[in-house]
Order: structure tokens, then sequence, then C-alpha cells
């Protein structure tokens, strides 16, 4: 359930935008890369009496890192560790609230798809309209929102008489040749038209 669900259905497919097509070292994807080696190196220690051979064979793949053990076999369980310190209960609070946000957004998005209003996700646009006690937890997550709910834009509004009301457009711009994003900023760059502003960033540090 961990690996399906709250890994492969959730996380990963939240943060593979930012692992694919940020800068290299960018602390987006260093900051996920971080993540996904800390839950794996975990996840191969605890399973490692349990699917012996597996565990073993995955631990030869992963990154070499200072003190690794030559097997999992060697090495010992993970200890305890706060992540979250003074920002636990707050870090808790805000992700449920904006898991539930994403639920409705997701299946607002189901039945745009449906409806044939977009294919993907990213051809999206959403609004929210919230003026209870979710508006400053959305203003706060603003940034991130695209990403959570893997569209290409988000718009936020405060007007709102019946609690949490989600819209779905078609996203404005044109789509991003190599994140696949809708963005204005498509077609205005004079080295990379066919890319949005991130992405024309990304390249220019690569091939200027």
């Amino acid at each position: 359930d961990f690996f399906t669900v709250d890994l492969s259905a959730f996380y990963l497919d939240v943060v593979k935008d930012r692992v694919y097509c940020s800068a290299a070292k960018s602390v987006l994807r260093r900051s996920a890369q971080t993540a996904m080696f800390e839950v794996l190196r975990a996840s191969l220690l605890l399973a490692a009496p349990i699917l012996s051979f597996t565990a073993d064979e995955v631990w030869a793949l992963m990154p070499t890192y200072p003190g690794k053990e030559e097997s999992v076999h060697l090495g010992e369980f993970p200890k305890e560790r706060d992540w979250l310190g003074s920002h636990g209960q707050g870090f808790i609070d805000d992700m449920t609230g904006l898991l539930a946000v994403r639920e409705k957004v997701l299946k607002a998005l189901e039945k745009a798809r449906a409806d044939g209003l977009v294919g993907n996700s990213l051809e999206a646009r959403v609004t929210l309209k919230e003026a209870g006690p979710d508006a400053a937890l959305l203003a706060r997550a603003e940034p991130e929102l695209p990403a959570l709910f893997i569209v290409s834009a988000v718009v936020l509004e405060k007007e709102s008489a019946a609690g949490l009301e989600v819209a779905v457009d078609r996203a404005p711009g044109a789509k991003c040749e190599r994140c696949w994003n809708y963005s204005t900023f498509v077609g205005r760059s004079p080295q990379h038209p066919t890319l949005c502003e991130r992405c024309d960033a990304v390249v220019r540090t690569i091939v200027p």
C-alpha cells in the first residue's frame, strides 16, 4: 500500500516533473532525489529479512555513498529520525488539508476528461474558489499547487458561498515540447520558441 498508493500514485507522480525537467543541480530536483534516496535506502534495509535476494540485488544497484555496506544484510535497520522537527504538526495539518483539496480536484479533472474538455491533466487550468478556512492554506501553497494537482495552471479566487468550488477549463498558451506543460511563454524565446519559461532557462544553462 505504501509503495503503490503513497509513493507511486502520489509522491512520485507529483515530483516526476521536477526530477525530469528542473535544472540538474536545482534545489527542487536535488531535494526530490534526496527524499527518494532516503526512502529507497530505508525500505531496502527494512525489507531485507523478508525479501532477502531482491533487497540485496537492488542494494547493489543503488548509488554508492560514503559508508555504504557491501550487502544490505550488513546494514542496520534505520534509526528513528524526526524529519520535521518543530514544523511537524503544522506540516501534517497542511498536507491533510491539501490532500483533501486534491481529491476534489482529481474528481473535477476526471469529469472534465469524461466530458471531452481536456485529454490529460496537463491540458487543464484549475480554478479554486474558497473564502473559508482553507483559503489561507491554498494561498500559502499556491506556487506548488500546479505540481500537486499535475495541471498547467491554478487560479485562486475568494468568491465562494458554499465552501470549496472547483472549476476546470483548458490551460492558456501552448504546449512546451520539453515538459508538456501549457504556458503563454511558449513562442516568446528567440533561442527556444517551443519551450516554456522554466525549460527555456534550464536549456540555456546547458546550451547557451
